[in-house]
């Protein structure tokens, strides 16, 4: 059997319970959710709906005495145990599992972002009122003796450093696996794929992001060169794509003079609620993304364009740059596109296998059921 604790966040965990109802071997997955009553009741009533589901409110410390020895007989003939967000967990339950011996060396840690924000609040806490320090003392065992962690983005990789000084080691594996992609939206998005039409003969659609820098509209400016020959688009506030919301409209009326300076007619600004599957489809009539910040913020909508095969424009200052080009995808730099004429500028990205795979992972669940299925086997082998 393997193990899988859960929390009550339907958003996330139920992509991941409708992924493993597609595996040959999905009744040896056994789910614990752990939440409240009323908690799973008004925010999770969809997981319940999974056979291999069982709820328990570990909120309830009656609870836990009463099933201690049928939690305890699930960690015992558990293979590998499983932790969705391990410092999300019931304190109740954490004070349980770490009474037991050899639980943390068949034990994976699945990082949530949330398990940062838990754990500063907690040692917070802790430093003001000692009724919070054993709590706050039991997250540290836990985190410093688990031996296997995955972290779905080299962002979590990174605060694990940053944070608790977590780093790989002979003792600790730490695995860069994508979490499961929302189940619907993948179907979506290959059926959106396979009845793409590419034409040659109408102008580029030209994704700008636009954020006001120091130095201005630097997108904007630095394709102005080829406005006659391209279709523009510019989000501001559209479908999935957010960009930082500012407290006036002062930035998007400074936008709208810049478009007059070259002529832009303004009914490209993209500010609109649409849905997922709407989004999807403009995305992929996207032909070039012109990015000049250096946050994040753009990962997820890069990626789907990478699904898509588009060409992406991002300066090499960004640490988003640097990763993309570490993991083989395609991107360009934005200080290259002076020295560009047309035609190199509208050269379509290649994408080969590898990195194509590692997109698919994201964003398609049987690409990403694959990867699952191989750790989960592998790591059996590894702990026996």
């Amino acid at each position: 059997m393997v193990l899988h604790f859960i929390i009550n966040n339907t958003k996330i965990n139920y992509p991941f319970l409708k992924e493993i109802t597609n595996f040959k071997d999905k009744e040896e997955h056994k789910i614990i959710l752990c939440a409240g009553d009323t908690q799973v009741l008004l925010n999770a009533p969809m997981l319940l709906a999974f056979k291999n589901v069982v709820h328990m409110d570990f909120n309830s410390n009656k609870t836990v005495k009463k099933r201690k020895e049928e939690i305890l007989g699930y960690i015992k003939d558990a293979k590998n145990i499983y932790w969705h967000g391990l410092l999300c967990m019931p304190t109740a339950l954490i004070s349980l599992i770490l009474k037991e011996k050899n639980v943390l060396k068949k034990s994976v840690w699945i990082v949530f972002d949330e398990d940062f924000k838990i754990a500063n609040a907690l040692k917070i806490k802790a430093a003001k009122d000692k009724k919070f320090k054993k709590a706050n003392n039991q997250l540290i065992v836990l985190r410093h003796n688990i031996q296997h962690i995955i972290c779905s983005s080299a962002a979590q990789s990174q605060q694990l450093k940053i944070q608790f000084n977590i780093v790989p080691s002979k003792k600790k594996d730490i695995t860069e696996m994508f979490y499961p992609p929302n189940y619907d939206t993948s179907l979506y998005l290959k059926t959106v794929y396979d009845s793409l039409n590419v034409s040659t003969e109408k102008k580029p659609l030209v994704m700008l992001n636009h954020k006001i820098t120091d130095n201005g509209f630097v997108a904007m400016d630095l394709i102005s060169g080829f406005f006659d020959n391209i279709d523009l688009n510019i989000p501001v506030n559209f479908g999935m794509y957010y960009l930082p919301k500012y407290k006036t409209g002062i930035p998007e009326l400074l936008m709208r003079m810049k478009m007059m300076q070259y002529g832009i007619d303004d009914n490209c600004i993209l500010n609109a609620k649409i849905s997922n599957n709407q989004y999807i489809d403009y995305v992929s009539t996207v032909d070039i993304a012109v990015f000049n910040f250096s946050e994040w913020m753009a990962y997820n909508l890069i990626v789907m364009l990478g699904f898509f095969r588009k060409k992406v424009f991002l300066s090499e200052k960004s640490s988003l740059y640097k990763y993309l080009l570490s993991v083989g995808f395609p991107v360009f730099r934005t200080e290259d596109i002076p020295t560009m004429d047309y035609y190199d500028f509208i050269k379509p990205a290649e994408y080969n296998k590898k990195v194509y795979f590692w997109i698919e992972q994201q964003l398609i669940s049987e690409k990403n059921a694959l990867i699952w299925n191989a750790y989960y086997n592998n790591l059996i082998k590894k702990t026996k």
